[in-house]
């Protein structure tokens, strides 16, 4: 159990790692490169096509049609309105701020297994919220008062609901999650999150489209 445990705080690590590579990689594409449309779509539909090739390596698992729905309810939170509100809330404020606001995800987390879950929070944890909360939201308004024209507030407030929607994920889902394998339900999860996303990226692209044939 322990080194079950200490495996999946690893990987947890290497993902953050990885995310905290992403932010500025991707702030530096957003929006004069790629809108924050077209880099959800890329994103979500490379995954979808990256774990349904995986999961033709492993064993298939039966997915019975309850869960089926659940997983897609559970994309809804955990990428559609993680990632393209992510996506475009970073391209309207900084690196920085877009990682501040992020880092109140183990808060929220913890706060909504505690209303939904019941699970206790100790007085080290509370004050370890308190703490942690009034730093984030510290920095992240200073950094707004420092920076201004590099910094926008309602792009850190649609950030922070993204946050929000994977903080429900966490708390909601991790049973359903920790029945199958990690590759199977994100094949499915990322099938679902690319379908949702799909009208809101092509109708976006379709309007860009038409603003630059309008300005030639």
């Amino acid at each position: 159990m322990e080194k079950n445990k200490f495996n999946g705080h690893l990987a947890m690590l290497s993902a953050n790692l990885i995310f905290g590579l992403n932010t500025p990689v991707s702030r530096t594409l957003m929006p004069q490169i790629l809108s924050p449309y077209t880099l959800t779509f890329f994103r979500l539909g490379g995954g979808l096509v990256l774990f349904w090739l995986a999961s033709l390596c492993i064993k298939e698992e039966h997915v019975p049609t309850k869960d089926l729905f659940l997983l897609f309810v559970a994309s809804f939170f955990a990428l559609s309105l993680n990632q393209l509100p992510y996506f475009i809330g970073l391209s309207m404020t900084s690196p920085i701020d877009a990682s501040i606001v992020v880092s109140t995800l183990p808060i929220l987390t913890m706060i909504l297994a505690a209303l939904i879950l019941g699970e206790p929070i100790t007085w080290m944890k509370g004050v370890g919220v308190m703490v942690g909360a009034s730093g984030a939201l510290l920095l992240v308004f200073s950094s707004h008062s420092l920076h201004v024209g590099k910094s926008d507030f309602l792009g850190d407030m649609i950030v922070f609901g993204a946050v929000a929607s994977f903080a429900i994920y966490l708390t909601v889902f991790k049973n359903l999650v920790s029945r199958y394998s990690p590759v199977t339900v994100m094949k499915w999860m990322f099938l679902f999150g690319t379908i949702i996303c799909f009208p809101f990226c092509y109708q976006q692209r379709c309007t860009h489209r038409l603003c630059l044939l309008s300005q030639r």
